[in-house]
């Protein structure tokens, strides 16, 4: 059982919504719809009957009370850098990302030996594409 919040940024866009929507059906009150526009957030939250909660979040100016308490981020925006998924590893936040982009994944599994040595999980390519795709080939 997962203690904390689960915080999915990207959770009001298409694939984000149907993440946050299901994970809120199964943890009620504690999943966090997050992102730079927090009218889309708080819709969503309506939507759901608080189910998901809202939260303006801009990952590359990310304040402490932002991260409190969160055990899990799901994230499914594009990035162009480690900085955010760092900065959940110093905090002991566990990080699932759905993007598709060999260049930005390639530099998260760098990241890899430090997250196993304090016991956090990165899971990648999570998505339809590349991660079904890439189960499939396999």
């Amino acid at each position: 059982m997962i203690n904390g919040r689960i915080l999915v940024v990207g959770g009001y866009g298409s694939v984000g919504r149907v993440i946050a929507t299901t994970l809120g059906k199964r943890f009620p009150s504690r999943v966090v719809a997050a992102g730079r526009n927090y009218h889309k957030a708080k819709q969503l939250s309506s939507e759901t009957q608080r189910q998901v909660l809202p939260l303006a979040l801009d990952i590359y100016k990310v304040r402490e009370s932002e991260l409190r308490d969160v055990a899990v981020v799901v994230t499914c925006i594009d990035q162009g850098d480690t900085q955010f998924v760092e900065q959940c590893l110093r905090r002991g936040i566990h990080y699932v990302d759905i993007s598709a982009s060999y260049k930005f994944l390639s530099k998260i599994e760098a990241l890899d030996s430090e997250a196993r040595k304090h016991g956090y999980t990165i899971v990648l390519s999570v998505g339809l594409a590349p991660g079904l795709t890439n189960l499939l080939v396999s």
